[in-house]
C-alpha cells in the first residue's frame, strides 16, 4: 500500500500486554521483553520483534499503537455478531485499534483495518463474551 502510494498512513497495532512492536518503534531500536504474556491475541505473542520485520515497520509504518484486552475482545465479538466473521483476537487487533481511535481518525478519509484469522472457535468466542467484563477491570 505505501509503495503505491506514499500518502496512505500505516498504523500498526498490537496488545498493551504484547508491546514489543510498540516500544521497539518509539525507542528506534529493537526491544526484547522478558517473557510472553498472557494477552488473548496468543498469535502475536512473541518477545521480540524479527530480524526482518523491524526494518519494513521501520521503513513503512507511520505510527504505532496498542489496545487493551477489553479492547480486543469487544472487537473479536463485534465482528462476529455484526458480520459473522470469525477473526481470532490477534486478527481483530486493526478493528479494535479503529474502534479506539476512532476520534483522532481523519472523518474525512477512508479508514481500513486488516481483520484475518480464523484460528477461533465458537467455544473460544463464548470464553471472550464471559471475560469481557472482567478484562475492562485489567
Amino acid at each position: 500500500m505505501k509503495q503505491t502510494d506514499p500518502g496512505v498512513r500505516i498504523i500498526g497495532v498490537e496488545p498493551e500486554w504484547e508491546n514489543d512492536a510498540y516500544q521497539s518503534f518509539h525507542r528506534g531500536y529493537r526491544v526484547t521483553l522478558p517473557t510472553t504474556s498472557t494477552s488473548i491475541a496468543d498469535a502475536v505473542r512473541v518477545q521480540t520483534l524479527g530480524e526482518l520485520t523491524y526494518p519494513i515497520i521501520c521503513r513503512f509504518v507511520d505510527d504505532m499503537v496498542t489496545v487493551s484486552e477489553a479492547d480486543i475482545a469487544s472487537a473479536t465479538l463485534m465482528a462476529a455478531l455484526e458480520t459473522h466473521l470469525l477473526l481470532e483476537p490477534a486478527g481483530a487487533l486493526g478493528l479494535a485499534a479503529a474502534l479506539t481511535y476512532m476520534q483522532l481518525l481523519s472523518r474525512n478519509k477512508p479508514v481500513v483495518a486488516l481483520a484475518s484469522g480464523g484460528n477461533t472457535t465458537l467455544e473460544n468466542l463464548h470464553h471472550l463474551q464471559m471475560k469481557k467484563e472482567m478484562l475492562r477491570d485489567v
